[in-house]
């Protein structure tokens, strides 16, 4: 189904009355059994899993034009989902036939039959089953997860020639992949082994064939080309030469809990659902997402000719002076061994701890130069473009926000603070709560609302922290017995006064 802009719901591919496994045109003959998973290239096919099966849907001309106006930086290469597939690369029986259909419509590519089939294949997808050849004992036949790792700079070589990428699933006991480059004409590799051993149900490091998984519940592509895979109680990462490292364990705790399909959230957090139970948890491993669509260029800054976008433009290299002038820049703000180009005038009408420092009972009041030794320059980057825009990055990773916080505060600039402070409760979890608590009751005055609601959200969800993260409960008590004391009779206390 295709959800659209005005919240309809199409039918792209199969039937709404019938299950089956037919390849072919979409709607008109091509069915499904249970579809579990799905993966997309972003440059037109879709990839679905089912128990036993992979698909390949080639989607249509017209959404094909459609995702590529939105993709930025994507290019497509003409003709109809007929043309596309590899002539059977890479498939079985009837999805080698069913992808070059439009292409065999008249036998020689001449004739009416032949224009009709390439005006049907410009509005409806076509299906093609993958060939998974030969992977073991039917015990671990069984699909388990599917990603799909983008080629780019971000993506470390190993799943497809040049800059394409590949598709990745998981069994039982095993992770393989397949390598496809994007876009609807190219070949399907052949499935291969990336690590695991089929039929051997254990957890154990390694590389390729000599790693072990015990039960793999589904797996999550990273930007750098790993792979995120939920086995058992463990958290693993399989890097793209197929070398395997466990992230976390003991995910199951005294219940014995089961978890899949996994996410990975903007901010880094890896998301898991508990089977059987509506309950997701979030694990703060810091992961890199892979993006939904092509990395966009920087994020459009202010309307061109506002005061903002002028003052923006101080900010970039070149000072927004014409060529062969001079700077702009009548100060360097040293910082943490970067340099920062600034302006007297913008820094003492926007920070108060600036406006003293520059002002005239200061020796800091005439030098060309001014150093924060101490201070992070990541944030101090941030901070600037608050300064002279008035607005903070709209993204920024979750390990800059703390430093943000603290030299806002620092300088002065409540309204960042705040601003810092209130992405941090939105991006707190189970394991990165007692380090947030910890770091927000160090801080004082100014930080008193983080704290109460980072004191609330812990209470609210005691018994997740106990469960996954029960080593940060020990580093309360050994840094800050009060706090640690504090919350266990809140917590107490909590079950009688609700």
């Amino acid at each position: 189904m295709r959800l659209a802009e005005d919240n309809t719901l199409t039918l792209v591919a199969g039937s709404l009355s019938r299950s089956g496994d037919e390849d072919g045109p979409a709607i008109s003959k091509a069915a499904f059994g249970e579809l579990n998973y799905l993966a997309t290239d972003n440059a037109g096919c879709v990839y679905t899993a089912e128990q036993y099966r992979m698909r390949r849907i080639i989607l249509p001309e017209s959404l094909r034009a459609r995702q590529a106006s939105q993709d930025v930086g994507m290019s497509e290469e003409p003709g109809g989902a007929g043309s596309g597939g590899s002539g059977g690369a890479g498939s079985s029986g009837s999805g080698g036939g069913s992808r070059g259909s439009g292409r065999r419509g008249g036998r020689g590519g001449r004739g009416a039959s032949s224009k009709a089939a390439a005006a049907k294949d410009a509005t409806e997808a076509m299906v093609s089953t993958l060939s998974l050849g030969e992977i073991g004992a039917e015990a671990d036949r069984l699909i388990t997860g599917l990603a799909y790792v983008p080629g780019g700079s971000r993506t470390t070589p190993g799943y497809a020639s040049g800059p394409g990428g590949g598709l990745v699933y998981s069994t039982l006991s095993c992770v393989r992949r397949i390598p496809v480059q994007p876009g609807p004409t190219a070949p399907v590799g052949q499935s291969s082994l990336l690590a695991g051993q089929p039929g051997d149900f254990r957890s154990l490091d390694g590389v390729g064939g000599n790693a072990r998984f015990a039960d793999i519940g589904g797996i999550v592509a990273e930007a750098t080309g790993s792979i995120i895979a939920i086995d058992h109680d463990y958290v693993r990462r399989v890097a793209p030469d197929g070398t395997v490292t466990t992230l976390v364990q003991g995910l199951a705790g005294p219940r014995k809990e089961q978890f899949i399909l996994p996410a990975i959230l903007p901010g880094g957090q890896l998301a898991i659902c508990k089977y059987g139970s509506p309950d997701v948890k979030l694990l703060d491993l810091g992961l890199d997402p892979v993006p939904l669509y092509p990395c966009p260029p920087a994020p459009p800054g202010p309307a061109p000719g506002s005061l903002a976008a002028d003052l923006s433009a101080l900010l970039e290299p070149g000072q927004g002076q014409a060529e062969g002038e001079a700077s702009t820049s009548d100060l360097e703000l040293r910082v943490g061994g970067r340099v920062f180009p600034v302006h007297r005038a913008i820094l003492s009408a926007r920070c108060p701890c600036f406006r003293r420092r520059l002002g005239g009972g200061f020796a800091d009041a005439g030098a060309a130069e001014l150093d924060l030794p101490d201070a992070d320059p990541e944030a101090m980057e941030a901070l600037l473009r608050w300064m002279y825009t008035g607005c903070l990055p709209p993204e920024l990773p979750s390990s800059l926000l703390q430093p943000l916080a603290e030299l806002s505060d620092r300088l002065g600039l409540m309204q960042p603070c705040r601003a810092a402070q209130g992405r941090i409760l939105e991006a707190v979890c189970a394991q990165s709560v007692v380090g947030a608590l910890l770091w927000a009751e160090q801080r004082g005055g100014g930080f008193a609302e983080l704290l109460a609601g980072l004191k609330d959200w812990y209470l609210e969800h005691t018994e997740e922290v106990v469960d996954t993260a029960r080593d940060t409960l020990q580093r309360l008590a050994a840094e800050n017995p009060a706090l640690s004391v504090e919350l266990q009779v809140a917590w107490i206390k909590r079950p009688r006064t609700k």
